[in-house]
């Protein structure tokens, strides 16, 4: 009876063992149906656990090409209905705690000691991160934007645009041939080349007297494109074909003074666009963060004030043509002495925040950003309500936190640029040392003592912009480390794109499995979760601590839990070790014997 018991451990081990531990939320996007409506080609951006299809809603089949990263193909009769299932577990994720870790706070991200996230990225290691650096397409030498297509029914759909803002000079970067240019790259959700531009920009329209023009991008509902310019020289927004081939003026004039004459340029300095509805559905509207406009410029000889810059600004085209000439209305309080929502003493004071990113919820709701760190009184963060008034500021919740002060550093402080999961229920803030905060939203609001740390492993100075795709899959920019990257958000996820003959639709479930020692997610506890924690997929890998977590909990959960191993008594690591190099030696003999 021990020989069985032993033998059904390592048959577990074993099956554990074959799978590897990939480190992504796995989905579908850029399908095309060829072959006369037979034939099904998809990108997955990275390896799954397990990929399925379905076909006129029949029972789901495995892939029959593997379940790697890349391009994937399979049939179906024609006019056929089909979905594509993606399931894995990760033990790494920015949303999943690193149990017993903190990171420090310090002057150029967080003050405050933070949770950390388990995901570790260094020099040889890079659990969470689904990106490859050795990958020549992540790497620029003056990234300033980065966001991702996220509507399935987008021809772009999965693809992600990436701002470079100056010719590159010296020698390529890693992985690449050439130098870079100013102008505009793109990649698919697996990191490959989206439109077979290679290491020569699109769009090299901008000119070479500004280092912020390009800036960043925002991808709308639609799948179109929108670049910001924030440079003096050339400002404004711009709408570009999602092939990247053509270029639009959005408002008129291209300058970006201090002092604006709207009738020629409606517009400033833009520091981030925000995007909602399209041209062809006449409800567009375009949201800037500009640098340089005042509502005395908005609206001359009837008023406003010269000091109420650098603020949220609507321009509601609707079915209009652009270049739009009519000037916006402000989202916020015009009478505010300041940048800042609510007119409060700070603003009054004459301290003026410098407002660079925003997001928009599903809710309607705006997150604000800001990287003034000095003085000490100023938020990072706001979360303004549709109708402009201010719901919430980070520093005033920073102080309200169990242990802090009315003189605590604001937990948002140096903060470059946010976003907001596609689901609300995630808001991504990176530092300007590359430092990330990851904070739940609860109804629209971030809970930030539930917050988590991110060090992506390079705090060299600066990062640039962040934002989701549609798995939750968090894309970062920084010019400091000269690299685009993508983190996972961890757990058991499941994604589903489903065409209905018509229409795609896309769809992401999380599950948590809520088990003490369960560090596949798997929803038990049992010898697969042992060859996790071996292979440092642990909270804190490979530590005596979580071994004994495991040891506690084996057994718990499903169906095949400990029972997998016919009721026996937990083993000690040593002999578990025996077991998997008996594998080894098994498997060896088996070489020897072919």
């Amino acid at each position: 009876m021990r020989h069985n018991r032993f033998a059904a451990l390592a048959a577990v081990l074993l099956l554990a063992a074959s799978s590897s531990l990939v480190q992504a939320t796995p989905y579908a996007s850029g399908v095309t149906i060829g072959g006369s409506g037979t034939s099904v080609s998809f990108i997955l951006n990275e390896p799954t656990d397990t990929l399925k299809y379905s076909i006129n809603g029949g029972a789901p089949v495995s892939s029959t090409d593997g379940v790697g990263a890349g391009s994937h193909t399979f049939t179906i009769p024609t006019g056929a209905t089909f979905s594509i299932v993606a399931d894995k577990n990760s033990a790494f994720g920015f949303t999943l705690p690193k149990v017993g870790t903190t990171l420090a706070g310090g002057t150029t991200h967080f003050p405050i000691d933070t949770q950390s996230a388990n995901i570790t990225i260094n020099a040889t290691d890079h659990l969470g991160q689904i990106s490859s650096d050795a990958n020549g397409l992540m790497h620029y030498n003056s990234l300033r934007g980065v966001d991702v297509s996220n509507n399935p029914n987008s021809s772009n759909f999965g693809i992600a645009y990436i701002t470079n803002s100056a010719d590159q000079t010296g020698t390529p970067l890693p992985g690449r041939t050439s130098l870079l240019n100013k102008g505009i790259y793109a990649v698919k959700a697996d990191g490959s080349d989206a439109f077979g531009y290679g290491d020569t920009a699109a769009l090299q329209v901008w000119g070479a007297a500004n280092t912020n023009t390009p800036h960043r991008i925002f991808v709308a509902d639609d799948g179109t494109p929108y670049m910001d310019g924030a440079s003096d020289a050339i400002s404004g927004v711009f709408r570009l074909s999602k092939d990247l081939t053509n270029v639009e003026q959005a408002f008129i004039g291209t300058d970006g003074p201090t002092d604006i004459n709207i009738a020629t340029n409606n517009h400033g300095s833009v520091y981030k666009t925000v995007v909602t509805g399209s041209s062809a559905a006449g409800n567009l509207k375009i949201y800037t963060l500009d640098e340089d406009l005042s509502s005395a410029e908005v609206t001359p000889g009837g008023g406003g004030f010269t000091d109420n810059t650098n603020r949220l600004w609507k321009y509601d085209i609707g079915a209009g043509s652009l270049p739009y000439g009519a000037p916006p209305v402000s989202v916020t309080p015009e009478n505010v002495h300041g940048p800042l929502l609510d007119g409060s003493a700070v603003g009054a004071s004459g301290v003026f925040i410098t407002f660079i990113d925003m997001d928009l919820g599903k809710d309607g709701k705006f997150y604000l950003s800001q990287n003034r760190s000095n003085p000490a009184n100023t938020p990072g963060l706001f979360v303004v309500n549709p109708d402009g008034t201010t719901a919430w500021d980070s520093l005033t919740a920073t102080r309200a936190l169990p242990g802090q002060t009315p003189t605590s550093l604001d937990l948002f402080q140096n903060t470059d640029g946010i976003a907001v999961s596609p689901d609300q229920k995630w808001l991504a803030a990176i530092h300007g040392d590359n430092f990330i905060t990851i904070v739940p939203l609860v109804n629209g609001i971030p809970d930030i003592a539930n917050r988590l740390a991110v060090d992506t492993g390079n705090a060299t100075i600066s990062s640039r912009d962040i934002n989701f795709d549609a798995a939750d899959n968090l894309w970062y920019a920084s010019s400091g480390q000269a690299l685009v990257r993508v983190l996972t958000p961890g757990g058991h996820t499941t994604t589903t794109l489903l065409f209905d003959g018509s229409q795609y639709s896309f769809a992401l479930s999380t599950a948590s499995a809520g088990i003490a020692g369960d560090y596949n997610n798997d929803g038990k506890v049992d010898a697969r979760d042992y060859v996790v924690w071996r292979k440092g997929g642990s909270p804190n890998p490979n530590s005596q601590g979580d071994y004994n977590t495991w040891r506690a909990n084996f057994g718990t959960g499903g169906p095949g839990a400990g029972s997998s191993v016919g009721g026996a008594s937990v083993p000690e690591p040593s002999t578990l070790a025996l077991v998997a190099f008996g594998l080894a030696a098994i498997g060896g003999c088996r070489r020897r014997q072919a």
